[in-house]
């Protein structure tokens, strides 16, 4: 073989132990100062992502009578599509809302809607009231239906999943054309597909559905509120963030890295031959017992290629 067609190619693979250490910290801090504390001496407030984990926080805190910080916040300004579309940080500031809007008015409002007295942009509302709603289909030669029923966000967002494609999602290019056909049928509102999970924010932005809440934690008018965790009973309260108590932190534990040369008659740099070299160490891995290992590229900052494979 003609070794100067040869592509070489330094990397690094990097395996991660998929269990984490939990710290409970014995200090009396506001949730902030805690987090800040988590981040500089561990990794970061603790995440919780099942009944397990929850259970090995209240062994730590053994005998304590009190409510201890976990890393999740309430915040007022994560909304997210029904359809999929990735998650952003709506406020007050942009363009979308109507005058006024989103105000959060008496705590509880988590899901948005249009109305015919704003061509400006979305309404907050409650997701328990009834409104028409506007599905969306993408077979269909209208796209945007208007359903006139009048149903709550979840009951909404059922029917247009199964009847349709999904709630719609609505940008400022198609708002004035909804609300036009909002008018023409004579109704004043009706929900799209924006809607908020006010407790969905953890510290180290994990994403988990586990929850141990001992009362609904969902009205609140602010983001001054965080979770704390009972150590005597496991369940969740929501408290003012300001508030001082022991709090609970973990650590990754330290990752093991080998270094490997990869060399091929084939460019190295070509995006399939990359994703087949990821997908065949994948496989030898499973085949000697090695899982919950994920294994990518990463790209230095020096240079665009990849020059790193990581697992996590």
């Amino acid at each position: 073989m003609d070794t100067g067609s040869l592509f070489i190619l330094s990397v690094l693979i990097c395996f991660v132990h998929p269990e984490r250490k939990f710290v409970f910290v014995n200090k009396y801090l506001n949730w902030t100062s805690a987090q800040t504390y988590c981040r500089e001496s561990f990794t970061d407030l603790v995440t919780v992502q099942d009944e397990q984990e929850n259970q090995k926080l209240m062994e730590l805190a053994e005998d304590l009578n009190e409510c201890v910080w976990i890393g999740l916040r309430h915040t007022l300004h994560n909304w997210k599509w029904s359809k999929g579309v990735p998650s952003r940080s709506y406020d007050q500031n942009d363009d979308i809302w109507a005058d006024g809007q989103p105000d959060n008015d008496g705590g509880g409002e988590h899901c948005a809607g249009i109305s015919v007295t704003s061509l400006k942009g979305f309404n907050d509302k409650e997701c328990t009231t009834a409104l028409p709603f506007i599905c969306f289909d993408d077979k269909a030669v209208l796209k945007y239906i208007i359903v006139e029923e009048l149903e709550t966000w979840d009951d909404a967002q059922i029917y247009c999943r199964t009847t349709h494609d999904d709630l719609a999602t609505v940008t400022k290019e198609t708002l004035l054309l909804l609300v036009s056909q909002l008018m023409l049928t004579g109704q004043r509102e009706a929900w799209i597909g924006l809607y908020r999970d006010p407790w969905s924010s953890w510290s180290d932005s994990t994403s988990t559905s586990f929850n141990k809440w001992e009362t609904d934690p969902t009205i609140h008018p602010t983001d001054d509120s965080c979770g704390c965790l009972k150590a005597d009973t496991g369940l969740w309260q929501d408290i003012s963030c300001d508030t001082g108590n022991q709090f609970f932190c973990y650590q990754d534990l330290r990752q093991t890295v080998l270094k490997v040369k990869l060399q091929s008659a084939v460019d190295l740099n070509n995006m399939e031959m990359q994703q087949q070299i990821l997908e065949q160490i994948q496989d030898r891995l499973e085949a000697v017992g090695v899982t919950n290992i994920t294994v990518k590229w990463r790209a230095t900052a020096q240079n665009s290629n990849p020059e790193e494979l990581v697992t996590n």
